[in-house]
């Protein structure tokens, strides 16, 4: 019995602790949320984020802790604050919890109103403004801060660098340095801030870079390409041909080259740097126009001449030499125009003559007569013995409503004796009139302006046959385009060059080949050419040059004529409209801008070129 009570009271004793810890758990976990509540503190008044902690660490016990905020606006669950022109008062609510046990603080917490130089130094250290820049500046005129607007202005120490706008002007040479003065506006008080900006001159690749954006050339090439050597910001260029028998490195197309490919490579310099870009191009001769240049004169087909660096002239004692050229394909030839370019005078001369074949059936050579600079020259009218084709004053034209279907020209080089200078040969033309023919023209590259500053003469102002001589007074405005001066030949300058044009044969001022040989004698290289589109005349205007143009009809109201010489000078767009600028010696102020439908209606196609 005795034993019995022992172990009863033994099993009592052993069971005590377990009965006792089972019971006292929840307290102990309400026990370290009561400490961790304890130890949660949190400010009366801010004016900086506060710290919402998420955990607490009680002897290792990690208290998880949960933030409610009745007020959103003035502070986030987060503890971010944001701070008004008043002061704001949040409640707070902390959850604590530990395993099963949880309980709450809350905290009253007032958020301190910004003061208004609080808010421009907040303001200030928002601003970002670059050291160096190559680009505009935003230069902005208000930051908001805290919901609270601050005004901004600027002043710049140097407007030509950069605008208070923050509109950047860069230097082509070297970098510059600017002062900007930001001024914060807030509640009447005001907060300067300077900065200190670099803006970056262009560097070499960019100029060089610009340039060749603007660089633009047709990829099928019909003419000769302008190659500048010279650019803007001092940029110089060379050029390299990847084949000089169909395009040489100064642009010539040589004649005879449709469907060859070439590449022309541009080397631009600047400042010790250098940038390549390569072009490449097909050849597509244009049908309506034979040209042989100097590169294209085969020796071989030469008597008594010689091929020199700048010209084919007579053979040392020679007096007269002859080029026969070959025999040219052509298609429904109508009619051409033949001219050369040529130095001449009154005692070395030149005479172009030229046959067309129809049917089969060669014509006579028909010839422009001889012709030298001073010299009365006579042009004829005369028909070919076999009735095949008819020279008309400068015109061959093919009779009986035929077409020609090949041409060929010889041209003679005379001197009056062997010390003599020779006659200086450079090019012979041939402009064709193809029955059927157009000659499409891609203009989408073109520039939307064009304007030479070709000096203006009046015909009407020469006595006696100034009602005349609206062909040589073109030529005169071209070659004073060039830099040429005639005033100490005659007081009206354009009366000397009529006299040198005139066809004394016809009795006329307007022999359109006797007009462009005057200034292939002075060394320049011209020549009539046939157009077959106002797109190919831009194409001209923009890629060549200026133009004498025949025309006839309706001058817009203006005048009427059976036939006239104007020089084109170029062209722009007004409204969208087309307009074609012009040097009209027949109107008194000379300067006009006609219509694209007037020229449309009233060119004959024809124009004086000078290269």
């Amino acid at each position: 019995m005795k034993k019995r009570r022992y172990y009863g009271l033994l099993l009592v004793l052993l069971c005590f602790p377990f009965v006792l810890w089972g019971c006292n758990e929840p307290n102990l976990d309400s026990e370290i949320v009561k400490q961790a509540k304890q130890t949660l503190k949190l400010p009366e008044t801010t004016i900086t984020d506060l710290d919402l902690v998420t955990e607490l660490n009680i002897n290792g016990k990690m208290v998880k802790v949960a933030w409610e905020t009745s007020d959103l606006a003035v502070i986030n669950s987060e503890g971010q604050i944001f701070r008004s022109e008043t002061d704001c008062t949040v409640t707070l609510t902390a959850t604590l919890t530990y395993q099963k046990a949880s309980d709450y603080a809350t905290f009253e917490v007032t958020v301190l109103s910004l003061t208004a130089q609080e808010v421009l130094d907040l303001a200030k250290d928002s601003l970002q403004i670059p050291v160096s820049t190559t680009v505009d500046l935003d230069l902005i005129d208000s930051i908001t801060i805290q919901n609270q607007i601050v005004s901004v202005t600027w002043e710049s120490n140097d407007e030509a660098i950069v605008t208070k706008q923050g509109k950047v002007q860069r230097s082509y040479e070297e970098d510059q340095e600017v002062t900007l003065i930001a001024n914060l506006s807030f509640q009447g008080e005001i907060l300067s801030v300077t900065f200190e900006v670099t803006v970056l001159a262009y560097t070499p690749f960019e100029l060089m870079e610009e340039v060749l954006e603007e660089l633009a050339f047709p990829t099928v090439l019909t003419e000769n390409l302008v190659l500048p050597g010279e650019f803007p910001y001092g940029i110089t260029a060379t050029w390299a041909s990847s084949d000089e028998t169909v395009l040489t490195k100064e642009g010539i197309l040589l004649s005879n080259q449709a469907g060859k490919t070439v590449s022309l490579t541009v080397t631009l310099s600047l400042r010790g740097v250098q940038m390549e870009r390569t072009f490449y191009f097909s050849v597509k001769t244009a049908a309506h126009l034979l040209l042989n240049r100097l590169q294209d004169f085969n020796e071989s087909n030469m008597t008594n001449l010689v091929k020199t660096q700048d010209y084919v002239g007579l053979t040392e004692g020679a007096t007269q030499g002859e080029y026969l050229s070959e025999e040219f394909a052509v298609t429904n030839v109508k009619s051409l125009v033949g001219s050369w370019s040529a130095e001449t005078g009154s005692n070395r001369t030149v005479e172009l003559l030229i046959r067309v074949k129809v049917d089969g059936v060669w014509s006579d050579f028909l010839s422009y007569s001889v012709w030298g600079l001073g010299l009365q020259n006579k042009g004829q009218s005369v028909a070919s013995g076999n009735n095949v084709a008819k020279m008309s004053y400068d015109e061959l034209i093919i009779n009986n409503n035929k077409y020609g279907s090949f041409v060929q020209y010889k041209i003679i080089l005379r001197r009056s004796s062997p010390d003599v200078e020779t006659p200086k040969l450079r090019l012979v033309a041939m402009a064709l009139e193809i029955a059927g023919y157009s000659y499409p023209v891609d203009a989408s590259a073109l520039p939307d302006t064009v304007d030479y500053n070709v000096p203006q003469l009046n015909q009407n102002i020469v006595p006696e046959i100034g009602n005349s001589i609206c062909s040589p007074t073109s030529v005169t405005m071209l070659l004073k385009y060039k830099g040429y001066s005639f005033s100490d030949k005659d007081i009206y300058e354009h009366r000397y060059i009529a006299g040198l044009a005139k066809d004394y044969g016809h009795n006329i001022f307007g022999n359109w080949v006797y007009n462009v040989a005057v200034m292939g004698a002075m060394g320049e290289i011209g020549y009539v050419k046939r157009m077959y589109s106002l797109d190919e005349l831009r194409w001209h205007l923009a890629n060549v040059g200026p133009v004498a143009a025949s025309v006839k009809g309706n001058m817009e109201g203006l005048y009427t004529t059976n036939g006239h010489l104007i020089v084109i000078r170029g062209y722009k767009y007004i409204g969208g409209n087309l307009y074609f600028i012009v040097n009209d010696p027949n109107l008194k102020n000379v300067y006009y801008e006609y219509k694209a439908s007037t020229i449309q209606s009233v060119w004959r196609n024809i124009a004086y070129v000078i290269e």
